[in-house]
């Protein structure tokens, strides 16, 4: 506020202030220089965006090489002080950073930079000669596997089933919640006492950066998916591969529905040819053309799925799930058979990464 000057309060006691202090850059920040006079936020955001202030520009090029590059030349990008771990890369970081900065601050032209070069270009298959040398690919030598994180994994399997609603800003949507996880999780008050999930399709496959949730109360599938919580920020989300993982991709009704209408869309764009349908759904998961090995291995999962739903098992209960329509006049035994290998397609390593 104008006019206020802001004291020390010895030992917390609010009644009696102490020494008056001003605003200003504290002179260890500035390399041992004398302090800088800051009178406001926007005199303190330009120093902390000028040459004097070259650690803003040195967190966002670590930050931006970890997302392309799946590691940053920093290894703990939470603590860049005097506790956390040295660069790998130290000129290099600063060119990136200099780069970064009299690019006028051009995050674009930026990850362009990132993406064409040759580190990002490198194979990922591990090499006796490096693993050797450098177990934890730490100095880049070959390209680093990075698994999606929650809410693309999300929007991945709605984009490939041709149910996602490329929709920019509105209300909050309310995705598929299993049945009193939240009331018991929440003490909430008011309209957040009861989880009500949408049923119109356009809203459940939005992005996923649209899903209500609260401060800590995730989605369960996006929680076992690594989200984090909103409580705190994070500078790295933890990467973990477990089986509860895999559980959820196969079973959560929203990756269930967007594997049966991709199966769906797959027996559209090739009535008839059951090797084609396969084809097409790995292309679209994927983003490549399926090799005859894959389309065997399908082939033969969807023959004993098939022979089994049209015995004893029962394709309605499957075909059943989420909100999406289906033909209810079609083979149910074939679109269920289909939606499995679809669903299988989905949870494969290369889909997930």
């Amino acid at each position: 506020a104008p006019g206020r000057r802001p004291h020390i309060i010895p030992r917390g006691m609010g009644g009696r202030p102490g020494e008056g202090v001003r605003c200003a850059v504290p002179p260890a920040l500035r390399g041992g220089a004398a302090s800088q006079q800051v009178s406001d936020r926007l005199t303190l955001a330009r120093w902390m965006v000028s040459e004097d202030s070259p650690t803003t520009a040195r967190i966002l090029a670590n930050r931006y090489a970890q997302r392309i590059f799946g590691r940053g030349f920093i290894p703990t990008p939470d603590d860049l002080g005097v506790r956390g771990t040295r660069p790998t890369h130290p000129a290099l970081l600063d060119w990136l950073a200099a780069e970064l900065r009299e690019s006028r601050w051009n995050l674009r032209a930026f990850l362009r930079l990132l993406v064409t070069s040759q580190t990002y270009r490198r194979d990922s298959s591990e090499r006796a000669e490096l693993s050797a040398r450098d177990a934890q690919n730490l100095l880049l030598a070959r390209g680093h596997r990075v698994r999606l994180d929650a809410e693309v994994l999300r929007d991945q399997a709605s984009f490939a089933s041709g149910l996602l609603v490329d929709e920019l800003g509105g209300p909050p949507v309310f995705p598929y919640h299993p049945d009193g996880i939240y009331e018991a999780i929440n003490d909430a008050v008011g309209d957040l006492t009861t989880y009500r999930p949408d049923r119109d399709t356009r809203r459940i496959h939005r992005r996923a950066m649209y899903s209500f949730w609260r401060r800590a109360t995730l989605l369960p599938s996006l929680s076992l998916l690594d989200a984090p919580l909103r409580i705190y920020g994070t500078a790295r989300r933890d990467e973990t591969n477990t089986p509860t993982q895999a559980l959820a991709i196969l079973n959560e009704p929203f990756f269930v529905e967007s594997a049966r209408t991709l199966a769906e869309r797959a027996r559209r764009e090739a009535p008839g040819d059951i090797d084609r349908q396969i084809e097409q759904v790995i292309r679209h998961v994927l983003g490549r053309r399926a090799r005859p090995d894959e389309v065997a291995v399908a082939r033969q999962s969807y023959d004993a799925e098939l022979l089994e739903l049209r015995g004893t098992a029962d394709p309605q209960r499957l075909l059943c799930i989420g909100e999406a329509s289906f033909d209810a006049a079609g083979d149910a035994a074939a679109q269920a058979a289909m939606t499995l290998v679809a669903r299988a397609v989905l949870s494969r390593s290369e889909a997930l990464h």
